[in-house]
This record gives structure tokens, C-alpha cells and sequence, in this order.
């Protein structure tokens, strides 16, 4: 299943000051899970292999280096997301 939102790009609440995008529905109930999930999403039209992570404040995606790249927007600003569960098997080097 497809989850499409807008959100605006914020700061992360805490020590560590990212800059993320909050995921607007409760992930227990819709995607299965409170830990880290492993999504594909669409930003602004960009693609990206991402992580679902947890915080109390609800989960997150981290608007990285990347995202910023390919996107141009900064906090305070409002993005386009489609994510959806990545079920294939991810190996990491």
C-alpha cells in the first residue's frame, strides 16, 4: 500500500538536530510495526531507498544530504511524499 502526505520539513526534537519529514500516521496501526521500517519513498517526485525511524513524537524520515539535493527545500518549507514498505532484502556493505 501507497501512504501519500504533505509535510513540512522540520527539526528534530532532541540532541541530534536533523532536519526530517514526520510521517503523519500512527505506524502500528497502519504499517505494522514501532521500530525502524525499511520504505521506498517518493519526495517532491524524487525517489530514495529510506528508513522509517521511530521517536516519541511519532516516526520520521531523515531529509538527508540527498533528499535536500535533489529537492531544494529547507525547514519550514512543505514536500510531496509517497512511501510505501520495502519488502525486498537489503544488504548492506
Amino acid at each position: 500500500m501507497i501512504y501519500e502526505f504533505d509535510s513540512k520539513i522540520k527539526r528534530l526534537e532532541g540532541k541530534i538536530k536533523w532536519s526530517v519529514i514526520y510521517f503523519p500516521y500512527p505506524t502500528l496501526i497502519t504499517l505494522g510495526s514501532k521500530s525502524r521500517i525499511p520504505v521506498l519513498i517518493t519526495v517532491d517526485g524524487h525517489s530514495f531507498k529510506h528508513t522509517l525511524l521511530p521517536s516519541k513524537n511519532g516516526h520520521y524520515l531523515v531529509y538527508n544530504e540527498f533528499i535536500k539535493k535533489a529537492v531544494r527545500k529547507g525547514i519550514g518549507e512543505s514536500v510531496h511524499v509517497c512511501l510505501e514498505i520495502d519488502l525486498k532484502e537489503r544488504k548492506y556493505i
